[in-house]
């Protein structure tokens, strides 16, 4: 496990920007996704950004923090129904970190676990180190 990964833009190699998103490789086996203050993403961006990620995963960055420490931005039911649901993220044994920074943002995290049911193992993190070693221990 290495305890010294850390998040930090010089860490981070740009893959794509996206209106609501961007997408970053994070370490050999980890993406990372950074949302966007003000961000709105609705089906077909998530449908992007799925169809973007899902090859980097078949090289196996099979680990992903979403960064969702803003404080206002938005995904649709659509978009969430559909990342829950996709069928190749448990062929392609994906994990899943949320890192979140209030109460707020927990609750509607929260929220999409419990009601959006996500096919793969994802666990809500205030701390972005643990969140990384959770993802270490699993591999």
């Amino acid at each position: 496990m290495n305890h010294t990964e850390s998040i930090e833009i010089e860490n981070l190699q740009l893959i794509k920007d996206f209106p609501a998103v961007t997408l970053y490789q994070f370490s050999t086996n980890k993406l990372y996704f950074k949302f966007k203050e003000g961000a709105d993403m609705e089906l077909d961006e998530m449908i992007e950004l799925t169809n973007t990620f899902l090859p980097y995963a078949e090289l196996g960055r099979r680990f992903l923090i979403t960064d969702a420490r803003v404080i206002n931005y938005n995904i649709s039911p659509e978009a969430r129904d559909y990342v829950a649901k996709h069928k190749r993220a448990p062929e392609l044994g994906l994990r899943s970190a949320l890192l979140v920074n209030s109460i707020g943002i927990r609750l509607v995290a929260n929220f999409f676990i419990r009601f959006n049911k996500p096919n793969i193992p994802t666990r809500l993190f205030n701390d972005e180190s643990k969140a990384i070693n959770w993802l270490n221990s699993i591999d």
